[in-house]
This record gives structure tokens, C-alpha cells and sequence, in this order.
């Protein structure tokens, strides 16, 4: 079941009128297409209901009307029932592709058949079945060689904050390794010796002093 909708003051009493490509009316009461005649206008049009009162107007789509190309019209009346007057005040003009099923915007469906993505036929299966072996599906691709992210408010806290139980290997590990050393180590004139919050041995790294300068070996 397919809808269309328009937007109208609120309040209004509006009604659909469909024409196809040969500019025949359909006659929804007599569920067929035929040309215009002024005695059988009250035939051509079909109520919409507004949602609530918010000035939106649907109706449900003639699943009789056969599959092809056919233009909307939004109608105001100013009676009670449609007057030939009352269609030059249309508000809303749309052309749509109708496959006897589904609803879909005309200038979409000459888009695609232009690109020959439909082939010959007009029908909208052809469109829904060409994807299957034509457009590719989508994968997921690494960001790393990428510009133009950055970093959340939050990035940081993806980071793991455990701390280090032996020389670090990442870069991650290191910052912990060096929040360690502020935090818990132990310095003697032959070594500096990172340790874990229950005080266990991390790293050691061997410390010399010539009297000048003193020397930091790195940790192992």
C-alpha cells in the first residue's frame, strides 16, 4: 500500500486528482482511466485526510491503476465537491512511476533508465534486482592513512590505563610506564627502579656519577 502527501492550511478540504501520460483522468469510482468530461469531474477526485492538524494531507494510492507514469494534483476545494474552478487552484504537481506495487519519483526512474541501469523495461523490479549484481557491496575500510579525523572529548579514555608489569612495548604502556616512575619509584646512587602500585619491580635502569655529570642507562 503506497501514500502520497501534501502540505495545505490546516483545516482545508483536499482532494487528489491523478492523470497518466496520455493526460487521461482516473475515474476512482468507476476504477478506469478516461478522457475528461466536465459531467464526470465529482468521479476524478480522491478525498485526503490531513494528519491531526498539521496541515499535511494524504491519500492512499489506487492499487488498481495499472503499472506507468502518472502526475498528482493537489486540490483546495472551495465547495463541498469539486468544481472545474476548483483545478486551477492545485497547489502540488508530482510525477510518479507506479509498478503496480510501489511508488517511485518519476525523474528518479528516467535518471536510472537513461544510465541503463534498468535496461529496456520501465518496471521498477528491474531496479530492485539489478543491485544484487551490479552495485558493489559496502566493506569496511582502516582510517590509519586517513586526514581529516581527530579526536573526541572521550578518545583518551579508550586507552588502556592499566599499569606496566614489565618494560612496555606500546605506546600506551609507556605513558603508564612513566605515570609509574611519578608514582612509585626508588632511587639509589647505582639505580633508578620503576615499580607497580603493590611494588613490584617494573624496570630498572642503572645510575653513575663521575662527580660531573650523572648518568641515566635506560630500563630493562
Amino acid at each position: 500500500m503506497a501514500y502520497l502527501s501534501a502540505y495545505y492550511s490546516t483545516g482545508s478540504t483536499v482532494v487528489a486528482v491523478i492523470r497518466d501520460s496520455s493526460l487521461q483522468f482516473a475515474d476512482v469510482v468507476n476504477e478506469e482511466m478516461e478522457d475528461y468530461a466536465a459531467g464526470s469531474i465529482t468521479d476524478y477526485d480522491t478525498a485526503c485526510t490531513e494528519i491531526g492538524s498539521t496541515g499535511e494531507y494524504y491519500f492512499t494510492w489506487p492499487s488498481w491503476l495499472a503499472e506507468g507514469r502518472y502526475t498528482v494534483q493537489f486540490i483546495p476545494l472551495a465547495g463541498a465537491t469539486i468544481a472545474e474552478s476548483d483545478l486551477l487552484n492545485r497547489f502540488s504537481v508530482s510525477s510518479w512511476y507506479w509498478d503496480e506495487t510501489d511508488l517511485m519519483p518519476d525523474w528518479a526512474v528516467k535518471y536510472l533508465l537513461s544510465a541503463g541501469i534498468a535496461g529496456t523495461t520501465n518496471t521498477l523490479d528491474a531496479l530492485k534486482t539489478h543491485g544484487d549484481s551490479t552495485w558493489p557491496t559496502a566493506t569496511s575500510v582502516t582510517v590509519s592513512d586517513k586526514t581529516g579525523f581527530s579526536l573526541s572529548a572521550t578518545g583518551l579514555d579508550s586507552i588502556s590505563a592499566s599499569e606496566p608489569s614489565a618494560k612496555p612495548t606500546t605506546f600506551a604502556g609507556w605513558i603508564m610506564w612513566l605515570v609509574q616512575r611519578f608514582r612509585a619509584s626508588s632511587l639509589t646512587s647505582t639505580a633508578l627502579t620503576v615499580k607497580t602500585e603493590a611494588g613490584e619491580t617494573v624496570t630498572t635502569q642503572t645510575v653513575s656519577d663521575d662527580g660531573t655529570t650523572q648518568t641515566l642507562g635506560g630500563p630493562s
